[in-house]
């Protein structure tokens, strides 16, 4: 076999690895994270599916319910750099409270959580400086709601009973 022969087989296998492997722990800027219907333990805040979006300016992560009824909502974020917030929402009609935390409480101008009860969705909106100061390429997210107890969990948990992060989703 020739050098160019032997360079063109190179990279075709090069190419072919990266399809089978993956493109590291930055795959897309949005997504969704299904989850399995009727599977929490109540029919309000059974998430059916999660979507999320790492752009420039903030994490957008919109949860989808079987039905929203008052109740918290924890969304866990982690970056590929290794830090972890945690955006915990207390929905009661009337009354919502929201809280982040980053290696304790803090505060973060921008941070928002938008219910919606006609739509059955809540809209968690973290901008990106609050995040790893807005140092990260990717983050992949953990969800719970509890109505008194554990509800529900995104992803599911394993049959060993680990909850398990997301996919990544680059920032883009």
């Amino acid at each position: 076999m020739d050098r160019r022969a032997a360079g063109v087989v190179t990279v075709l296998l090069s190419l072919l690895a990266t399809l089978l492997v993956g493109a590291g722990p930055a795959s897309a800027a949005t997504g969704n994270i299904p989850d399995a219907d009727r599977d929490g333990e109540t029919t309000s805040l059974d998430f059916q599916r999660v979507h999320v979006s790492n752009n420039e300016r903030a994490v957008v992560v919109t949860a989808y319910f079987d039905r929203v009824a008052r109740g918290l909502m924890g969304v866990y974020l982690q970056t590929d750099g290794g830090e972890t917030v945690l955006v915990g929402a207390d929905y009661r009609p009337g009354r919502e409270r929201v809280l982040f935390y980053s290696e304790g409480r803090r505060t973060c101008r921008g941070l928002s959580v938008r219910w919606d009860v006609h739509a059955s969705t809540a809209r968690v909106r973290v901008p990106a400086r609050c995040v790893a100061g807005g140092d990260h390429s990717a983050v992949r997210a953990q969800l719970i709601t509890e109505q008194g107890g554990d509800t529900d969990l995104v992803p599911d948990q394993t049959f060993a009973g680990t909850w398990p992060w997301s996919r990544w989703f680059a920032r883009g």
